[in-house]
């Protein structure tokens, strides 16, 4: 058991020998999860470029059929695998992660605990000191994993998406935060039980410990999800300022711990570089496209970034957007914006729901053309790719959700076209009111309205949600809870007769969603994915949610059962989540 020694200068050093050396090692041991993660995505990469999806998924049924059969030991599948890392994990609440990262976080842990006991011997003080170096070993690659540019080399490694990137961040800042707070306490302890804490705690080196953790502490505040999305520009703010000022607070701390100070301050500052290099102001169009959603448009020609969409962008991609003069400086006052718009289009369109702060202020100058501070694009670039090698794909979208989807939708059918037979597309998008679909198809050419007529099912879930509360006639309402039951969904009904008498605001919509398959209630999202893998137990199905929580959850457990079954599944479940 640790408790206070007395120590000779010659032991002191050699204290301090092995407090670096363990805060080296700890450092370095961040190799091995960096090294499991990118020898995969490497074999990967040298496979795509020396054989082609011919070589690797048969086009006999029967070949499919045998490379379906099950092997001799029953091993998990390598999309039960990816589904079981890739769901939430038990954790509630804050701690909500998937099951990846709560494994790394454990591993991750115990290690850097392991790390921080051993070889310390009966030495409280050694303890209470390790435990801080070994926090701050972690500080380099802890910003590392929040650089948001696609020039991260953790992105570039890995093949991991920022977002994905962005989680492990959050983890690893937690892990961090919980060693710098035993560091404090069990050094406060120390000076209580030796009667010098009214002293020490005026000094300078104290202060300067206690403000450093005190902002780290304040930071994991900031970042529940509670906080970022009801006050997101706090969140980013406090992330920014206090992200360079903890750094300023340890090196004014001790020395012990300048060198890894040093190494985050360089990635801040190259943080701080590529955001500002990625970013452009144009001007936009600002409309209000729905109740409580806001689009911004601005015009492709616009686009001179040397690292922007110059260089074009990839469907299910998001841009941080701000109004020019808008309070908040720099990248503090930005909110992600999904890309709503192919790259056809000529135009850039982004939309997202209005949550307050920056987003109300841009619903206030509806109808005007503004200067917009634009970076980006963000979000992984391969979807549209991973698409085209399944045989069937399913997108799912709720509400705004649409932003993600949709476009994916659209340049799959534009690519190899919905009746293709190597692979089939279908599509179910809810939303409360049926204004809320007006933004996603206005002033699509027919071509591509036609090509989404025959995918497309839309639900209205609100009784009254299609101008002046007419409900469509002959069709039904499910229970408010029918996304959860195995019930019967109601059968589709043209728009034309969901409109009885129109004004003149209603024929707009009335033509708009002329053709379209249009459902009352809620989608029964067991049916829905039954439905996507009743054709062949031998095709590779792909199913893309963006949506509410509840949505994506019940969504991954119904997929989940056909995966459990040996099905080849690829899921993705999009969560906006800001930050």
């Amino acid at each position: 058991m640790w408790h206070f020694v007395d120590l000779t200068d010659a032991e002191k050093h050699q204290r301090r020998q092995t407090l670096d050396h363990y805060a080296l090692l700890a450092q370095a041991s961040l190799l091995i999860p960096l090294l499991l993660l990118t020898i995969p995505n490497l074999a990967s990469r040298l496979r795509t470029r020396t054989r082609s999806r011919s070589d690797t998924r048969p086009s006999s049924p029967y070949l499919k059929h045998a490379s379906t059969r099950p092997p001799v030991l029953p091993l998990p599948t390598t999309p039960q695998i990816t589904h079981f890392l890739s769901s939430p994990s038990p954790l509630p609440g804050p701690l909500r992660s998937t099951n990846a990262t709560l494994l790394l976080s454990l591993l991750h842990s115990l290690s850097l605990l392991y790390l921080s006991t051993t070889a310390t011997g009966p030495d409280y003080l050694h303890l209470t000191k390790r435990l801080a170096l070994v926090a701050a070993s972690q500080l380099p690659f802890l910003y590392l994993l929040s650089l948001k540019t696609p020039w991260s080399p953790l992105v570039l490694l890995t093949g991991l998406s920022w977002e994905s990137l962005n989680e492990a961040h959050r983890a690893l800042g937690r892990i961090v935060s919980f060693l710098f707070l035993g560091h404090t306490v069990l050094y406060l302890n120390f000076f209580v039980r030796v009667g010098v804490l009214g002293k020490r705690i005026r000094d300078w080196d104290v202060v300067w410990g206690l403000l450093a953790v005190g902002m780290y502490l304040g930071m994991g505040a900031t970042a529940l999800r509670a906080v970022r999305e009801r006050w997101y520009a706090l969140f980013v703010g406090v992330h920014v300022v206090v992200a360079a000022g903890v750094l300023g607070a340890m090196w004014a701390h001790v020395s012990h711990v300048r060198v890894f100070v040093y190494e985050a301050g360089v990635v801040w500052v190259a943080h701080g570089l590529a955001r500002w290099s990625g970013t452009e102001r144009l001007k936009g169009r600002v409309r209000e496209v729905g109740k409580e959603l806001v689009e911004v448009v601005v015009e492709r020609e616009q686009w001179q970034g040397r690292w922007g969409l110059g260089h074009g962008w990839r469907p299910g991609q998001h841009l941080y957007l701000a109004m020019d003069g808008g309070g908040w400086p720099g990248a503090v006052g930005r909110n992600p914006f999904s890309i709503s718009s192919v790259q056809e289009d000529g135009e850039v369109r982004c939309v997202m729901k209005v949550m307050g702060g920056n987003t109300r202020k841009l619903l206030a100058v509806r109808g005007e053309e503004k200067t917009m501070r634009v970076e980006g694009p963000y979000g992984r670039s391969d979807h549209l790719q991973e698409l085209l090698g399944c045989d069937r794909v399913l997108f799912i979208a709720g509400g705004v959700g649409a932003t993600f989807v949709l476009p994916l939708l659209r340049a799959l059918i534009k690519d190899g076209g919905a009746a293709s037979p190597a692979r089939r597309i279908s599509a179910i998008w809810a939303v409360k009111e049926m204004d809320d679909v007006l933004w996603a198809l206005k002033g699509l050419e027919s071509g591509n309205l036609e090509g989404l007529k025959e995918v497309l099912t839309v639900h209205c879930t609100s009784a009254d949600g299609h101008p002046h509360s007419r409900r469509a006639r002959g069709a039904e309402s499910h229970p408010p809870n029918d996304a959860d039951e195995d019930t019967q969904s109601t059968e589709g009904i043209e728009m034309q007769s969901l409109l009885a008498t129109q004004t003149k605001d209603e024929n707009e919509l009335s033509d708009t969603l002329h053709g379209f398959t249009i459902q009352q209630g809620r989608p029964n999202l067991r049916e829905v994915v039954d439905g996507a893998f009743s054709h062949s137990n031998v095709e590779k199905v792909a199913v893309y949610v963006c949506g509410p929580g509840g949505m994506g959850d019940r969504a991954r457990i119904e997929v989940g059962s056909h995966i459990a079954r040996g099905r080849d599944v690829v899921f993705w479940h999009e969560e906006f989540g800001l930050g």
